[in-house]
């Protein structure tokens, strides 16, 4: 894996992301999306968007990658932006969300994201979490929580 080393290079030689996107990032999924996470961690906002911005309209963005984007807003106090790109990228997905609806995937209708605006779901021994599509309120499943009795009972891993 080249791609750190390179990537700060075109960062030392005070490269516009533009000409980088243009002629300095191959169309590969993965090269791009590691472009992104670099600049995530090391890029301007202005840098960051204009990449996001290359990165959708070539669909080479995941749910995964697509959570990291956001958060990375939202520490920069981009709140709106953040809620807006996360429908965006969602598209048919979103479900109502931002329309009907601010909570995204309320009713577990999607596999959750594990991104900022939808439901974090963390393994514990003892409890078993997974959707069911025998008991529902709305739509076509729910979530599913069972214990064992003696674990954990307050149960903070659903968030």
């Amino acid at each position: 894996m080249y791609e750190p080393v390179v990537f700060s290079y075109y960062g030392l030689m005070e490269m516009p992301v533009t000409e980088i996107l243009e002629r300095g990032i191959p169309p590969d999924r993965n090269v791009a999306q590691a472009y992104l996470r670099h600049l995530l961690g090391a890029g301007t906002e202005q840098e960051v968007g204009q990449t996001w911005g290359w990165m959708t309209a070539k669909s080479f963005v995941d749910d995964v990658l697509a959570g990291q984007y956001v958060e990375r807003l939202l520490a920069w106090g981009r709140y709106d932006d953040a809620a807006a790109a996360w429908r965006q990228y969602l598209g048919a997905r979103a479900d109502g969300y931002m329309q009907s609806s601010y909570l995204y995937n309320g009713g577990f209708e999607e596999q959750p994201t594990g991104s900022v605006f939808d439901w974090r779901l963390s393994p514990a021994e003892g409890i078993k979490l997974e959707l069911d599509v025998n008991v529902r309120h709305s739509g076509r499943q729910s979530l599913r929580v069972e214990f064992g009795g003696k674990e954990d009972l307050a149960h903070g891993h659903v968030a």
